[in-house]
């Protein structure tokens, strides 16, 4: 068993010592999880699933490829750009 220290931060932030990073093989933006039991917490790589995605991987090529392109308008609902987007896609 190994044992490493890192001191709490002005905002209540922890740093992960490199050692740590290494050992859960966990980079910027990858998602950690905290399993408590009791006064005891346990630090692990999170391996969370998407939510639910209104798009195949096929229609996020062709969203992207059209973003890209700069052929894209701005809403201010998801709704109206979802139709926004499903048209773009029908014309590819």
């Amino acid at each position: 068993m190994q044992t490493f220290v890192s001191t709490l931060g002005v905002k209540a932030q922890v740093t992960l010592p490199k050692n740590v990073r290494n050992i859960l093989n966990v980079k910027q933006g990858d998602q950690i999880g905290f399993l408590i039991d009791g006064s005891r917490v346990s630090v692990y790589r999170a391996e969370i699933g998407p939510t639910h995605d209104p798009f195949t991987r096929e229609e996020w090529i062709k969203i992207t490829a059209t973003f890209m392109a700069k052929d894209g308008k701005t809403y201010n609902s998801h709704k109206k750009s979802k139709a926004h987007l499903k048209r773009l896609m029908l014309k590819s």
